[in-house]
């Protein structure tokens, strides 16, 4: 929750920047004006220069008559690029910083005026390039001079060494001036073309309780026009984990993760897009469906799971739907068990999407695979994809899925007369009891606090009141831990120790080895931390939201959600994380990542059911 004297220091901060505003303007004009001063003083000595050659046209004094242009020009220019800086700090910083909360609008509209209204922006470029003309044709009375001087033609100078320096002088003017003209109207594109950092409003002017209504509707209003909740499905419903990576990245990121797409697909649904989560599932389906002889091979011989590639992979060609060739550490449970948790939740919400006879088929597989790999006691490379040991987070999604073939089964539309329904229970009673033992750890004594916990909140709902482990004090101690030992001042670290893009970390692995699978040497990579320098992720503040929203906490709902939408960029992508390079947390070349633009929206949906719900 913000405080009244956190409110009091943002409005405070909103004086500062009204005040420097002020003055960056008043500069502006400052400039303007000498703009005008060095154009009249440039003329005036010229016709004075032009006035004495009629009555004495030597060479000498003739030389002379482009200097006092070509030095007010280059005074001119000077006063430009000052113009320029002060008008690229207005528009990029204050300029965004300062926005009226309830309508959304910048406070500085001149500045708002003149770059949407562009009917006269053509006669001025212009104006402004006739300008750099009378700066620079006085010039041309030195090169007529010279030729003449270099052919004997007209009269000759009086003074040689003299005139040469002049036309030394000269020619370095000319030369700065056009260097200096042409940086300055590049420079002038570019600042024209440049958005805005509004996003940076997010952290100067967050959300608060008393106006989160309005701001959070202007708020929404720039993420669509960022595009920053856009993430687009392919023709096969499916998502790329991230949209910033070409098709032969060597960073895998262009391929698509179970996990990712059914978060993705959750978030659709939650957000009112159900048909859009169906096809996604539908996707899934479609890939899962060539797994399914490596289920049953794995059913007939249990011994198999022992080698990850003979598992059902989590990773797939997100164009083709097909198997990629790069090996991967492919015993992860809870992956296969959040398609198959959201699926049937899917089919039980309404009758439209109720499954198929094939996926039928398909789904009575995982009950007898999930017993056949022991997944209660079974070392898996859990939600981080790295070293196997049994995880918390895995073993969850699995006995939230097992929940939902036994609902399937009481509601009679399930295979009850198949051996593997028949002891449902039992396997959800072995999963709930490894929770009992190791919440609220993630895989004790090795990894204990763990962001990974939080999904057994949300959005699986099994630690909460209405799942299987109803205690609240769980959820507190979860929340508490995560809270205590991982938030940072950027984001969320996944758990202490970890890794995976640590400090300066593109300079320690090469593109393919940044992102490729350490699961069996994971001590390799972990010998490049440095202490506290874990990555700080993107994915964990709009979950911390959506639980307190859930929990009627509107302070720490805001809060979280504040941080989160601090955490996009500049052109307003989220990023997967951010990690130390040279000192400071920048984002990863994995940016926008779709399942933290997924988190994202469900975040904002969910403050707007709290709002509404008052």
């Amino acid at each position: 929750m913000f405080s009244s004297e956190r409110n009091m220091t943002s409005q405070e901060s909103r004086q500062v920047k009204l005040a420097e505003y002020a003055a960056l303007r008043s500069e502006i004009t400052t400039f303007l004006s000498l703009q005008v001063q060095f154009m009249s003083y440039s003329i005036a000595l010229g016709t004075i220069i032009a006035g004495l050659s009629t009555k004495d046209p030597s060479f000498d004094l003739v030389a002379c008559f482009p200097l006092p242009f070509l030095i007010f020009g280059l005074l001119y220019l000077d006063a430009k690029g000052r113009i320029l800086r002060a008008a690229k700090y207005i528009y990029t910083e204050l300029e965004s910083t300062l926005i009226d909360p309830v309508t959304g609008l910048p406070i500085m509209r001149w500045e708002l005026f003149i770059r949407n209204k562009r009917e006269l922006r053509l006669i001025l470029s212009w104006a402004d390039k006739l300008r750099w003309v009378l700066f620079l044709a006085p010039t041309l009375v030195s090169v007529v001079l010279a030729i003449g001087w270099y052919r004997g033609y007209g009269r000759q100078p009086t003074h040689v060494p003299l005139v040469v320096f002049i036309f030394a002088l000269e020619s370095i003017f000319v030369v700065l001036f056009i260097g200096a003209a042409i940086r300055l109207e590049c420079y002038d594109r570019k600042l024209c073309r440049k958005k805005p950092n509004l996003f940076r409003c997010c952290f100067l002017l967050p959300l608060t309780e008393a106006d989160a209504f309005s701001q959070l509707r202007v708020f929404r209003h720039k993420l669509e026009e960022f595009g920053t909740l856009h993430i687009q499905m392919n023709e096969n419903g499916v998502y790329s984990a991230s949209a910033s990576q070409a098709g032969d990245s060597p960073t895998g990121y262009q391929n698509a993760w179970l996990r990712d797409n059914a978060m993705i697909a959750f978030s659709r649904w939650q957000c009112g897009d159900a048909e859009s989560a169906f096809k996604t599932l539908q996707g899934l389906t479609t890939f899962l469906k060539t797994q399914a002889k490596k289920m049953e091979a794995i059913i007939d011989r249990p011994e198999l799971r022992h080698d990850v590639q003979q598992r059902p992979h989590v990773r797939f060609n997100a164009k083709t739907l097909k198997e990629l060739d790069k090996g991967w550490s492919h015993a992860q449970n809870d992956a296969l068990a959040y398609v198959v948790w959201l699926r049937l939740r899917l089919a039980a919400s309404d009758a439209q999407f109720r499954l198929s006879q094939d996926e039928r088929d398909l789904y009575d597989l995982f009950p007898a695979y999930f017993a056949a790999i022991r997944y209660w006691e079974d070392l898996d490379s859990g939600a981080w994809e790295e070293d196997r040991k049994v995880n918390s987070s895995s073993v969850g999604a699995v006995v939230a899925a097992l929940l939902e073939f036994q609902k399937l089964e009481k509601s009679g539309s399930g295979h009850p007369s198949k051996p593997e329904w028949k002891h449902l229970d039992e396997l959800i009673s072995r999963g709930l009891q490894t929770l009992r033992q190791q919440l609220p750890f993630e895989s004790p004594p090795n990894r204990e606090t763990d962001a990974a916990t939080l999904f057994l909140i949300y959005p699986l709902g099994l630690v909460g009141p209405s799942g299987a482990i109803t205690d609240r004090g769980m959820q507190d101690w979860i929340l508490s831990l995560v809270r205590a030992r991982l938030v940072g001042a950027t984001g969320i670290k996944r758990y202490i120790g970890d890794s995976y893009y640590c400090q300066d970390y593109d300079k320690w692995l090469s593109p393919q080895q940044r992102s490729g699978d350490f699961s069996d040497r994971i001590e390799l990579r972990d010998e490049l931390l440095q202490p506290g320098c874990e990555a700080q992720w993107c994915l964990f503040d709009p979950l911390l939201s959506v639980i307190y929203g859930q929990r009627n906490q509107l302070g720490e709902q805001i809060e979280f959600l504040n941080r989160a939408l601090a955490q996009t960029t500049a052109d307003g992508a989220c990023p997967e994380l951010y990690y130390l390079k040279n000192g400071s947390y920048v984002p990863n070349e994995h940016t926008p990542l779709a399942w933290t633009q997924a988190n994202l929206a469900i975040a904002i949906h969910q403050l707007e059911v709290s709002l509404n719900r008052g």
